[in-house]
């Protein structure tokens, strides 16, 4: 089935809908266009959202606007505008909307991904996609070489330390029922005792050591995170640095001052930083040597 195309939002954006791989499921996302006259050029970043969240959250809409390329930014299954089954611990089903995209994009659209940027629950997937078993990489022709993961989790048994609020629920009726707003619509997610086994024994370690050494990584962290504390930051970048095949300027951590998980107040500079980023990283790589020149 090919994706649909729904009238523009702004002059900018087309709404997408991409069959996911849950039957009668689509993946609902806007292509923002750099340029409007232009159907599409040959990079995409792709911006991943949060848990309970969604597409336009936090900086997104923002960063969406300051790419020097164009993007795609989409709700996971069971989140904003695309339906199915939402589950805490269910970051294969976002590996495979992830896929699905990427092929989209890739073979109907004739995108290259870029660069992803993910938000939280949303840097975990693109670890994930990044750092999956080799058999998994159906749809790859090459790595991604540009990474932003704002406030991950690495210290995953910590999504331990919140039990007492899902406590009650657990000894009632054996599920607790998280009722939060997103997308200016109230919503129920349901947590089992079993997700939060599953996010505490999260290989993210392993997956980290596992990403293309050639994808350069910015790790964004705001230093008054309540939900995931700003260590966990250096912790990426040590598991990064530690790798003997990375250059040592490939993985770098900014700190956001005195911003929170979501960046209320401090979207303009998590913006900023990623694009400076972006283009002194571009640049470097444009002047390094290539691997053959260097053997010469």
């Amino acid at each position: 089935m090919q994706a649909v195309k729904e009238p523009s939002r702004t002059e900018n954006e087309v709404s997408l809908r991409i069959p996911s791989a849950q039957s009668g499921v689509d993946i609902v996302g806007i292509l923002h266009h750099r340029h409007p006259a232009q159907q599409q050029t040959g990079d995409v970043a792709l911006i991943l959202h949060g848990l309970m969240a969604h597409k336009n959250q936090s900086y997104h809409r923002e960063l969406a606007a300051a790419l020097p390329m164009d993007s795609f930014r989409f709700d996971f299954r069971g989140n904003g505008e695309t339906g199915g089954t939402w589950g805490m611990c269910n970051i294969g089903n976002d590996i495979e909307d992830l896929q699905a995209v990427v092929h989209h994009l890739r073979h109907q659209l004739g995108y290259r991904i870029e660069l992803i940027v993910g938000h939280s629950r949303g840097s975990l997937d693109a670890w994930a996609y990044l750092g999956r078993d080799e058999r998994l990489r159906w749809d790859d022709d090459t790595d991604v070489p540009f990474l932003v993961a704002v406030s991950g989790r690495w210290e995953m048994m910590r999504v331990l330390d919140r039990y007492d609020m899902y406590k009650r629920g657990f000894e009632k009726e054996g599920v607790f029922r998280w009722r939060v707003k997103s997308a200016d619509v109230q919503r129920e997610y349901p947590v089992y005792p079993s997700d939060l086994g599953r996010m505490a024994t999260f290989p993210i370690r392993s997956i980290v050591r596992r990403i293309p050494v050639h994808t350069d990584v910015l790790i964004i962290h705001g230093t008054e995170d309540r939900t995931v504390p700003v260590q966990d930051a250096s912790s990426y970048l040590h598991e990064l640095s530690s790798n003997p095949r990375r250059a040592p300027d490939a993985q770098q951590i900014h700190l956001i001052q005195g911003s929170d998980h979501m960046y209320k107040g401090y979207t303009q500079p998590v913006v900023e930083h990623i694009l400076g980023w972006y283009h002194q990283r571009k640049a470097a790589n444009k002047a390094a040597p290539s691997p053959e020149q260097a053997r010469l």
